[in-house]
């Protein structure tokens, strides 16, 4: 999973459904009554659409756009994600305390490179730098991520399956009139 990104439960299912073949329309949900004179007419196009829907040529050519619909949505909300991490990203800043602790650990591993060789004595200065920047984006990146995934806990953001939602207030709305009605 790519940092950032989250799959509900509405989008497992449905992957699911797809894969299984759950989803696909009945003739009946097809075919409408009120497009055929006779009742002939339209027991011959159900017929016709029940064939076609179970060809395994149909079957699969469903299942395929079903499969791509499914990896564009995901990959829309991955890109709607990312936006709102680099947005939420923007607004973090480190306190003076968490500053002074990354560049305590930065000049220990400058020092460490200085140790094992890998960096001459000209050059700690801005291997501290480098070590601080790095372990400063870190922390910011690791603090976004919080707080995204919070605020999807929460619904606050895109992406949240708005009939989870629902249910749960119909859920509180249902619960609430059987305690007033006791």
């Amino acid at each position: 999973m790519e940092k950032g990104t989250f799959t509900t439960g509405t989008m497992a299912r449905e992957k699911a459904a797809a894969a299984l073949g759950a989803n696909q329309k009945s003739a009946f949900d097809i075919v409408k009554r009120e497009d055929y004179q006779t009742e002939a007419e339209y027991i011959q196009a159900l017929a016709e659409t029940s064939k076609a829907l179970e060809s395994p040529e149909y079957r699969r050519a469903a299942r395929k756009a079903a499969e791509e619909e499914i990896r564009r949505e995901e990959a829309e909300i991955r890109k709607a994600q990312r936006e709102q991490f680099q947005e939420i990203r923007k607004g973090i800043t480190l306190t003076p305390a968490q500053q002074e602790a990354i560049d305590k650990r930065a000049a220990e591993r400058a020092r460490a490179d200085l140790a094992a060789g890998r960096i001459g004595t000209a050059d700690i200065g801005r291997a501290i730098q480098d070590h601080a920047a790095e372990l400063g984006n870190r922390e910011k990146d690791t603090r976004a991520a919080d707080a995204q995934f919070n605020a999807m806990l929460r619904g606050m953001l895109r992406g949240q399956p708005q009939e989870e939602n629902r249910a749960q207030r119909e859920f509180e709305r249902f619960a609430q009139a059987s305690r007033s009605a006791q």
